[in-house]
């Protein structure tokens, strides 16, 4: 999973309520009952919607403003994705909400540290060898601040789902939501993907490369890296197995977890579901995607 690292405001709220009963035009008067559903695109310019609105590329936008309501959202000072996002939440700037970048400086060290979340771990452990037994759990925290309208809406006996807003991690106290922006991925960073490769390669700063070789039969067996093993000193990855093999009539077997699939070249896999074992006695879920940028190894 990769962190969105827009710089542009959220620019464009499309409204649609879906009315139970109809309503005329004049919208003058209180808001019907029913639902409302917002729609928020990062980044997106209002006055190049508007106009692919107006010449019929985008009719479906065109259906939505007809039915509810179309608006540009002003930005933020800086106009950066948490920040806004964060305005856009809670109604109020970053002097309220506290979030005013994607990093932030600890007053203690100076060094900086990802504005949107932090993890507490606690200061009680046993230490023997190398392990490292915490005596209480770890808390996550949302370094943002302000009460979300959709826990207000809540509060007031109303029912929100929230799908993939950013700065929502962890995810808060409602019916339905799934966090956006902020959520880390498998190996506990924020957008660092995996690339395996059976040759040397260049690629960018955010690529974890792991190095290849097929055995005898064309097979490649190697691991798929999880988060930091969380009783061990030196945060060892847990780990997974993952099998490469040539596929019957092209294309590149993997066999990961309790999943086998096939992959052709250009394509994604579907999400596959993972499981990293902590001593035999605790699993940690994830799930991870794959693409396929090049069929199985050139000799």
């Amino acid at each position: 999973m990769t962190a969105h690292l827009n710089t542009r405001l959220v620019a464009l709220l499309v409204v649609v309520l879906a009315l139970v009963a109809c309503v005329g035009d004049d919208r003058s008067g209180p808001p019907p009952e029913g639902r409302t559903i917002v729609l928020g695109f990062d980044g997106m310019d209002p006055n190049i919607v508007s106009g692919w609105m107006a010449d019929g590329t985008l009719p479906n936008f065109s259906k939505l403003a007809a039915q509810g309501h179309f608006s540009p959202l002003a930005t933020t000072i800086p106009a950066q994705s948490p920040v806004a996002w964060s305005g856009f939440a809670t109604g109020t700037g970053p002097g309220q909400h506290g979030v005013y970048d994607f990093l932030r400086r600890d007053p203690q060290t100076y060094l900086p540290s990802f504005s949107v979340s932090e993890t507490i771990f606690p200061d009680a452990a046993l230490e023997f060898g190398d392990w490292h037994l915490p005596l209480a759990d770890a808390q996550i925290l949302n370094r943002r601040q302000g009460k979300p309208f959709w826990t207000a809406v809540e509060e007031r006996g109303g029912s929100a789902t929230v799908l993939r807003v950013p700065v929502t991690y962890p995810p808060d106290d409602i019916d339905h939501m799934i966090a956006g922006m902020g959520v880390p991925d498998l190996l506990g960073t924020q957008g660092t993907y995996t690339l395996y490769t059976t040759r040397p390669l260049d690629t960018g700063q955010n690529a974890r490369i792991v190095y290849m070789k097929a055995d005898d039969t064309g097979r490649i067996a190697t691991v798929l890296e999880g988060p930091p093993h969380p009783l061990k000193k030196a945060l060892t990855p847990l780990t997974t197995p993952l099998e490469f093999y040539p596929a019957e009539g092209g294309g590149t077997g993997v066999v990961l977890g309790d999943s086998e699939f096939v992959i052709k070249k250009g394509e994604w896999s579907d999400w596959v579901t993972v499981s990293y074992s902590i001593l035999n006695l605790i699993n940690v879920p994830g799930t991870v995607r794959l693409f396929l940028l090049e069929d199985y190894p050139r000799p």
